[in-house]
């Protein structure tokens, strides 16, 4: 049953946001084609790829955002990831990239579209970057002597050999655009890493100064603490030294949580989600006894405090007011352990009292919490199941736990 009610529990909030908030609306503005700037909330990359059409909103609660194609707007901006996209109508190679796809020759093929470009260096010289609906990834150069042009690649196959052949047109084509400075360009890929060294490259040789556009996207060590309270229950399995006491519930008051922990911010490719490294430490307190069964009643104690690490995994949503989800595994050190039982019985000698069994300093368990983060504050509710084992026996003490958690970020994303 408790099982059953986690599961609901945890699973019907993330039916809710996601349906609220997956649309992934971010902050930012758009530029007009009168040169206005409307700032709000902008839904991109509905399909993948560089986006084809977005969706804004003055407010995130406005329920029918606005929709733009780029031959609407200048330009839009993505606050979060630092990104600026730019409306350009260019001359597209739509040749197929796709193997299976793959035409017999190496000539590229072109229309005339608009389409959104993605910033990457700016300079008198800036690179451009923009992925179509086939995924298929196109670059763009411009200089301060040139409008924007694709550079291009085709891949095809050979009619003769029948192999997958490449025609580099780029490297040329980076010869002819940056004739200023005497550089080589024979073995430079077609990759984001390799045009940009090139870009910035000729930026310095004609002494001027290259801008990357769109944020560091390597992760960020957020470091955060926390404190909370914990309602816990607790039951014995296996066997113990005395009679079986698996048949008590034991709960146990309020105990305190007190933490912190360090939050790996993610890179763009997996903007939601991010993992987490905490240390905690609190203290049980349970107890537990029977109802009197023909004048024979058992009670028993168990007090422990734990510290210790845990590793998470947190999905995060867009917003504001960020709501998010995290599954994590524990590894607790146990101290100040004492457990006893008392049994009694009008029978003569059965009365008696003890430890119930010694248990292992160490316990492993798993999480699984809902909380909300807004600028650095936020607040968790957290499920968690753990188990401690005898060092002498077969017993096992299993406890689950509800915590509610407040924390506060020590460093501004």
């Amino acid at each position: 049953m408790n099982k059953i009610l986690f599961g609901f529990l945890f699973i019907a909030p993330i039916l809710f946001f996601q349906k609220t908030y997956a649309q992934n609306f971010e902050e930012g503005y758009i530029v007009t084609i009168k040169n206005d700037t409307l700032r709000g909330f902008i839904r991109e990359k509905e399909y993948g790829g560089t986006s084809f059409v977005i969706r804004f909103k003055k407010r995130i609660a406005d329920h029918d955002p606005f929709l733009f194609k780029p031959s609407q707007i200048t330009s839009y901006y993505l606050k979060q990831f630092g990104e600026t996209y730019i409306s350009r109508v260019v001359d597209l190679d739509v040749k197929p990239s796709r193997f299976g796809e793959l035409e017999n020759n190496g000539a590229p093929k072109f229309v005339r579209d608009t389409v959104f470009l993605k910033m990457l260096v700016k300079g008198k010289a800036g690179l451009y970057v923009y992925e179509d609906k086939t995924s298929k990834v196109h670059y763009f150069l411009q200089t301060e002597r040139d409008e924007i042009k694709e550079l291009i690649r085709v891949k095809f196959i050979n009619i003769v050999t029948g192999a997958l052949s490449e025609n580099d047109i780029y490297r040329e084509q980076l010869k002819q655009y940056l004739s200023a400075c005497n550089q080589k360009y024979s073995n430079i890929s077609y990759n984001e890493s390799e045009l940009e060294k090139v870009i910035v490259g000729y930026n310095d040789c004609v002494g001027s100064k290259s801008v990357f556009v769109q944020q560091d996207y390597r992760p960020k060590a957020i470091p955060y603490v926390f404190i909370g309270g914990s309602s816990a229950k607790g039951a014995f399995g296996g066997d113990d030294n005395y009679v079986n006491v698996s048949d008590i519930k034991f709960t146990s008051p309020i105990s305190p949580i007190v933490g912190a922990g360090i939050e790996m911010v993610p890179a763009k490719a997996s903007k939601h989600l991010s993992e987490a490294l905490e240390f905690l430490w609190t203290k049980y307190s349970f107890s537990g006894q029977t109802a009197v069964v023909n004048s024979a009643q058992k009670t028993a104690s168990y007090a422990y405090s734990a510290g210790g690490l845990s590793i998470s995994v947190k999905y995060s949503f867009n917003g504001k007011v960020k709501p998010y989800f995290k599954l994590g595994l524990s590894g607790m050190f146990i101290s100040e352990q004492k457990n006893k039982m008392f049994y009694s019985s009008d029978i003569a000698g059965q009365n008696f009292s003890g430890p119930i069994t010694t248990f292992s300093k160490t316990s492993f368990g798993y999480f699984a919490g809902f909380g909300v983060l807004f600028n650095r504050f936020f607040a968790e509710v957290r499920y968690g199941s753990t188990q401690i084992s005898s060092t002498s026996n077969n017993a096992v003490y299993y406890t689950t736990s509800l915590n509610l958690i407040a924390g506060y970020r020590l460093k501004k994303l």
